[in-house]
């Protein structure tokens, strides 16, 4: 899949849904870096947190060990997306 641009918080984020890793890419309309990730369930669980250190603008999340399911990514601790687990 092509990145898809998400024009409320300025990040492409693709495949959606994805299989085994996510990736994110700062589209920096707003001069933004990814400072902190955070995966949740929809219960609330995190499951999968990074931070980075520095001006990262993009980066692949190996989130394979997930199982099916919707899950809300949080990118600085303020920006949320629905993503989605799908099954190969």
């Amino acid at each position: 899949s092509s990145p898809k641009k998400s024009d409320s918080f300025g990040f492409r984020l693709w495949p959606n849904p994805f299989e085994q890793e996510l990736m994110i890419e700062a589209t920096n309309d707003n001069n933004q870096y990814i400072k902190d990730i955070e995966v949740f369930d929809t219960r609330g669980k995190s499951c999968y947190k990074q931070s980075f250190s520095g001006k990262i603008e993009s980066t692949a999340l190996k989130l394979r060990h997930l199982p099916d399911g919707l899950y809300i990514l949080c990118i600085n601790h303020s920006e949320y997306y629905k993503i989605y687990q799908h099954g190969s």
